[in-house]
């Protein structure tokens, strides 16, 4: 299975953006129901800012920072089966980062990464405190 880093525009023009953008908020709303990204806002940050690493028809979105460290800063599985396989090998490869709110920590740890921290930020006027990982 191919699995590549390219920018999120050149995502676009292989993969259908309407299955993309259903992947993440199908993802959202198990944990955050109805906090995703509108289908235009999410297509917008995917083709002018985001980075996608491609598994198969699962992708992540994220920026690379100054360390050359992925930071993930959205995710469209197309299963939840695939996307901890795209996880395993995304953080197998690249040294990846994540800022998550707690309930998610647990299940980062089983994948290997490491509490390094937290940090407060605000989501959508709400003031919350997000976990720092990398593997």
């Amino acid at each position: 299975m191919l699995s590549v880093f390219t920018k999120g525009r050149n995502v676009l023009r292989m993969y259908n953006s309407s299955v993309i953008w259903k992947n993440y908020s199908r993802s959202m709303n198990k944990r955050r129901p109805g906090l995703f990204l509108g289908q235009n806002a999410f297509g917008r940050y995917m083709s002018k800012f985001a980075y996608c690493y491609c598994y198969g028809e699962s992708i992540v979105l994220g920026q690379f920072d100054e360390n050359n460290r992925f930071w993930i800063s959205h995710f469209a599985p197309s299963s939840r089966r695939d996307g901890v396989k795209m996880l395993k090998q995304l953080t197998s490869s690249v040294t990846v980062g994540f800022a998550v709110t707690e309930d998610l920590v647990g299940m980062l740890e089983k994948l290997g990464l490491k509490v390094v921290g937290s940090v407060e930020s605000e989501f959508r006027g709400f003031k919350v405190v997000k976990t720092i990982l990398i593997n």
